[in-house]
């Protein structure tokens, strides 16, 4: 094909992709100029304006390199297939995309309408990118499999993390009493977020507080393994970061033990209508973010803000 000024095909659509040749190791990450992907039924073409990165996805996409990296996104519609209804061409939105195919760290990406959820529109494309799996990790360990209600006691250990200040942001909105663990700074900014009390996570002090109804974990470790010492018969643990052991569960049948992984749309993702109810969840978190609301912070997650061009 004739070439134009610009170096590209004439008659071919292009964009910055950033692509992912090797499992690790330096100059994995390459930005490249690739075909714009196509519109195909049930999608949208989206302009992304930001792609959130998550801890370790860059082993997720091991067997099928080259690959384009980042399955969260804030952007703007730019066109919809004809059998797609609720999203125009226009429209602010989010995403969290499926992870068993490229992502979304690219000028452009095609992304299944289903999946899509408003922006919020007091929240800026870099934080909002940075909402879609924290916040539907926070939300459903703390509502869907925790199932917080207003007035109980929830403990959240790792208060300040990337799902963690969330989770205190959404307990407080649910009317929870919210007592955080944290270290450090960490613990000024729990209260900050909102908690009711804090804790250092690095002492003894918290199975010193009176029996919570819920546990929620984002670290794991010595501190979940004990987390049936704090918890009220028939109450909640439910962790993000491992499996709460068979020993404890066997142990102490009156709890109920309930797992949400950081890669939980994985699962919620596997079967049929469960999309629905992962992206309705995602809306909720949505709706609820701003001020007044729940506002991710930059512990939420990194992200490529306006596409590839500017890499953070």
């Amino acid at each position: 094909m004739e070439e134009g000024t610009t170096g590209r095909p004439r008659g071919t659509r292009t964009m910055l992709a950033v692509r992912q040749h090797l499992v690790d190791g330096h100059g994995s990450l390459v930005v490249e100029e690739i075909a714009v992907p196509t519109v195909r039924a049930g999608t949208a073409l989206i302009r992304v304006h930001a792609a959130g990165i998550t801890r370790d996805e860059l082993d997720w996409a091991a067997g099928r390199l080259p690959a384009i990296p980042s399955y969260e996104l804030s952007g703007i519609v730019e066109s919809v297939a004809a059998d797609v209804d609720g999203v125009a061409a226009g429209d602010p939105v989010i995403a969290l995309t499926d992870f068993d195919r490229d992502g979304v760290a690219a000028e452009h990406a095609v992304v299944r309408a289903d999946l899509l959820a408003p922006k919020p529109a007091a929240v800026g494309h870099r934080e909002s990118a940075a909402l879609p799996l924290a916040g539907l990790s926070a939300w459903q360990g703390l509502f869907s499999f925790g199932r917080l209600e207003r007035g109980q006691r929830v403990l959240i250990h790792g208060g300040t993390g990337g799902v963690g200040h969330l989770a205190i942001q959404l307990a407080r909105w649910r009317g929870a009493h919210v007592i955080a663990t944290g270290s450090g700074a960490g613990i000024h900014r729990a209260a900050e977020l909102g908690a009711d009390e804090t804790l250092d996570r690095s002492a003894d002090e918290f199975t010193e507080i009176e029996p919570v109804d819920l546990f929620f974990d984002t670290v794991g470790g010595e501190v979940l393994a004990r987390s049936g010492d704090v918890v009220r018969p028939g109450g909640a643990v439910v962790s993000v970061a491992e499996e709460p052991s068979a020993d404890r569960r066997r142990s102490r049948r009156q709890l109920l033990r309930r797992r949400a992984e950081p890669r939980a749309a994985r699962k919620v993702g596997g079967a049929g209508g469960r999309w629905g109810a992962r992206a309705r969840d995602r809306r909720r978190v949505s709706a609820r973010s701003g001020p007044g609301g729940v506002r991710p912070g930059p512990s939420a997650g990194q992200a490529w803000e306006g596409g590839p061009e500017r890499d953070r």
